[in-house]
């Protein structure tokens, strides 16, 4: 049971970097150190939890309402258009406005 045990201390990294989708079914399951008839035992399953952990994602932590609101407002278009705002009320106020009649000719 020690050399199975031996067998399974794959690093984490070393995982990842195994490119699991272009493998054969029996590739994977002589990498696992499994078998599709039996499955694991469960003494198999306790040792892998307790060395690798439950099968689980990880949740990622909620986004705040003040983290989307700064992710909205820090673009450039959006440093852009107030900066266009800040220029056409400056010279707007700065410009003469033209009588309703001359618009129209």
């Amino acid at each position: 049971m020690s050399d199975e045990k031996a067998g399974l201390k794959a690093s984490p990294s070393e995982d990842i970097s195994i490119s699991w989708h272009t493998m054969s079914s029996t590739d994977v399951l002589e990498k696992l150190e499994t078998q599709t008839e039996s499955g694991l035992s469960s003494e198999e399953v306790k040792s892998r939890q307790e060395k690798f952990g439950l099968n689980e994602l990880q949740e990622a932590p909620p986004t705040t309402f003040w983290e989307m609101l700064w992710d909205q407002i820090n673009s450039f278009v959006i440093y852009m258009l107030l900066g266009a705002a800040i220029i056409s009320a400056l010279l707007g106020d700065l410009q003469k406005p033209l009588p309703s009649w001359q618009l129209l000719s």
